[in-house]
């Protein structure tokens, strides 16, 4: 018994009393026996039902035992065979073990061996099991490696060339040797699961045609019910699957398909399609075989799409480098242009390439760049509000249009014209202008092209900032060279004029000098000759005269140094005096005209001034017109000459005077004008105090040219203080702007 069903036996043998026997122990353990009388008639039986086991002896006539193993053995798989002998002969059963006896018994003549055929024929149907259980592992174990060597052979041919379109043709070879299909096609998918590239069974068709058919199927077709389910679908007979949508062309042909999805992780990254012209061509071991293949694919892909995106990215920035190198070498703005669009048509191909920038009013855009085979010659423009490239300028954004006649805002150009891509020029917030692209062929640019695209717009952008930097900071320093030229003009004109002023001032002094001096003479020789006369009522009138000569004369001195000063003609005489001698000489000339004032004056110096050398003259003249200011500035007052020595911090010495007064003082805004020249503290028609303004102007100026520096601090209605600070040595040069 197998299981609970029966053992079917076949016994050739022409005795028919043992064979009877035979069948009645074995019947009784559970068999099922047919008996067949000689070798011929037991080779038909066993032709015409199977049999479990066959028990044949070894004398039958027509065909003893072992030619009818023999026979058998010819025709293929036996089931186990038990031989039974008619003597003990060992050279009978060496002969009956070769020919697939599982056993062999010897008769004898008292059938004592018959009880024993039961456990006999369960030992070898025991036996069999166990051959043919380790067949079965063998079998397995065989499919196995074959199937690791399918894969090994997918992953080194998949892998063997790191380009994405040599990868997909791979993929396809691979699927083609593994299963024998006759026609093979592939879609790449997105993150989204849109079709990005595809290869398919119909070499001839274009690429809108592709594009056609891939949405197509993967909307209502097989390939779309295969990538919603993540399930791989094997069909017989396509007729009779609603699945399979009909391509014009193919119908008549494909009769069976297998589509395979390919997946990385959960990620769908490709769909494969195989078909044949015969129903049932693939099978099960095929869908097996490709499903564990797509592992493969998926990694050859995704190697091969990376491979892909670093070739793009160099590919890219070399465009965008070579570009950038290009257009460094020039700043005009017409050549920057028309390089850039050269150098993008030669690197790219892409057939039409221009660069459109708004012209100067802002009202048109214009055309100053073309390269490309089918780019327009001509300059052509058009309205921002008009176009595609309009478009892009007024919203700042890109425009891609597969198709333009698809498009109502398409303006015609290049009749070849099928699709366009137009890249805003922008800088920041500012569009500069719009980078036109244009191709021959519907929807020729892809997601690569559009950011490629982008980039060269910002490097164009770039460009053409530099351009217009370098062209506003030229025509700046042509401006600025033009103003140069007029300041340097007019400064000349100045100087000139002051040069002539100088003169003219030095000469009217000199030629005023000569009359004054004789009028003073004859006033002072008229007051002699009265006095002796006795007029005495004519001596204040020619006291008035020689006063007033004098006063004049004093004036044309002070404008005849300022003029030497401006006109750099005051030469320094430097000599060595003694500064309390010159002390007490401007004390003795200033006290009276201090003392006519009700003003007292204090003079104070220390005993080791020591002596200075410098300009002595000049010294005086600076001291006599600060002292002579504060005495006409203060009234019934207090003025004060303080003189010291100070030591620097670079060891040189210094002599500090100090004048102050009680006097009316002055106003911030009186200070900021002081030394200039002419100015007087009050201005008005009806001034109190006499006076040019040149006073302490000269004395500014003659401080400066000895090395040294005049400095004031007042406060209105309660005096000043004047500082004048000189080297004591002027012989050594110190580092004095001289003001003008």
């Amino acid at each position: 018994m197998i299981g609970s069903e029966s053992i079917r036996v076949l016994y050739i043998g022409d005795d028919a009393g043992l064979a009877q026997l035979v069948q009645k122990e074995l019947q009784q353990a559970g068999h099922v026996v047919d008996l067949a009388p000689d070798g011929e008639k037991g080779l038909a039986m066993f032709d015409a039902a199977p049999y479990d086991v066959l028990m044949v002896d070894q004398s039958t006539p027509l065909y003893d035992g072992i030619k009818a193993l023999r026979h058998l053995s010819s025709r293929g798989s036996l089931p186990p065979m038990i031989m039974l002998g008619g003597t003990g002969d060992e050279r009978v059963a060496a002969e009956d073990v070769p020919s697939g006896t599982s056993d062999f018994v010897i008769k004898d003549a008292q059938g004592a061996y018959v009880p024993l055929l039961p456990s006999m024929i369960e030992e070898v149907l025991h036996a069999q099991r166990l051959v043919q259980g380790k067949e079965q592992v063998l079998a397995d174990l065989t499919a196995q490696a074959r199937l690791f060597e399918n894969l090994a052979m997918v992953a080194r041919v998949t892998t063997e060339f790191p380009a994405l379109e040599d990868t997909l043709q791979n993929v396809l070879d691979v699927a083609t040797a593994f299963t024998g299909a006759e026609a093979t096609s592939l879609f790449l998918l997105d993150e989204s699961e849109n079709v990005t590239r595809s290869i398919m069974a119909r070499g001839q068709a274009t690429p809108t045609e592709q594009r056609k058919m891939a949405k197509r199927v993967m909307d209502r077709g097989l390939a779309g019910w295969v990538a919603r389910r993540r399930q791989a679908a094997l069909i017989q007979d396509i007729t009779a699957d609603e699945r399979w949508l009909p391509t014009a062309g193919t119908s008549s042909v494909n009769r069976s398909a297998m589509v395979v999805p390919i997946l990385r992780g959960e990620t769908l990254v490709g769909i494969l399609t195989l078909t044949h012209s015969v129903p049932g061509h693939f099978n099960a071991e095929h869908l097996l075989l490709m499903q564990a293949a797509a592992d493969q694919m998926a990694l050859a892909l995704h190697n091969a799409q990376m491979y892909e995106d670093q070739r793009r990215l160099t590919n890219r920035q070399t465009i965008l480098c070579e570009v950038l190198r290009t257009v460094a070498g020039h700043l005009d703005l017409e050549t920057v242009a028309q390089v850039a669009v050269e150098t993008i048509a030669r690197l790219t191909g892409w057939p039409a390439v221009s660069i459109v920038l708004p012209d100067a009013a802002g009202a048109r855009l214009v055309a100053r760049a073309t390269a490309g085979r089918a780019s327009t010659a001509d300059t052509w423009s058009l309205s921002p509000e008009e176009g595609i490239v309009g478009r892009a300028f007024r919203t700042g954004q890109t425009q891609y249009v597969p198709e333009t006649s698809l498009d109502p805002e398409y303006v015609p150009g290049h009749p070849c014209i099928r699709s366009k891509l137009d890249v805003p020029i922008r800088r920041g917030p500012q569009v500069l202008g719009v980078l036109n692209l244009g191709s021959d062929q519907p929807a020729a640019f892809d997601g690569d092209d559009v950011r490629m695209a982008e980039s060269l717009g910002e490097a164009i952008a770039l460009a053409l900032d530099n351009a217009r930097l370098y062209t506003a900071a030229q025509q700046e320093i042509t401006e600025r060279r033009r103003t140069e030229e007029a300041l340097r003009t007019a400064k000349e004109a100045a100087e000139a004029a002051d040069r002539a002023k100088s003169t003219f001032l030095a000469n009217m002094s000199h030629e005023l000098r000569t009359p004054l001096n004789v009028i003073i003479g004859y006033s002072e020789m008229l007051q002699e000759e009265m006095e002796d006369l006795g007029h005495t009522e004519s001596l204040p009138d020619l006291g008035r005269i020689r006063s007033a000569g004098l006063r004049l004369l004093e004036i044309v001195k002070d404008v005849l140094d300022l003029a030497r000063i401006e006109a750099g003609k005051v030469i320094l005489e430097l000599g060595e005096f003694h500064l309390a001698d010159l002390i007490r000489d401007v004390e003795a000339v200033v006290r009276p005209q201090a003392e006519k004032g009700g003003n007292t004056l204090d003079v104070h110096w220390p005993d080791d001034l020591g002596p200075m050398c410098a300009d002595q003259d000049k010294v005086k003249q600076v001291l006599f017109n600060l002292l002579s200011n504060a005495a006409k500035f203060t009234a019934h007052g207090a003025i004060n000459l303080a003189v010291a020595r100070e030591i620097a911090a670079d060891g040189r010495a210094w002599i500090c005077f100090q004048v102050t007064d009680t006097g009316i003082g002055m106003a911030p805004e009186e200070i900021l004008k002081l030394f200039q020249p002419f100015v007087l503290g009050d201005a008005s028609p009806k001034r109190r105090y006499e006076g040019t303004g040149l006073g302490l102007a000269i004395a500014q100026r003659f401080c400066q040219m000895m090395g040294g520096e005049i400095s004031v601090d007042s406060e209105l209605g309660k005096g000043s203080a004047f500082s004048v600070r000189l080297p004591q040595d002027c012989t050594t040069p110190v580092d004095t702007e001289i003001l003008p």
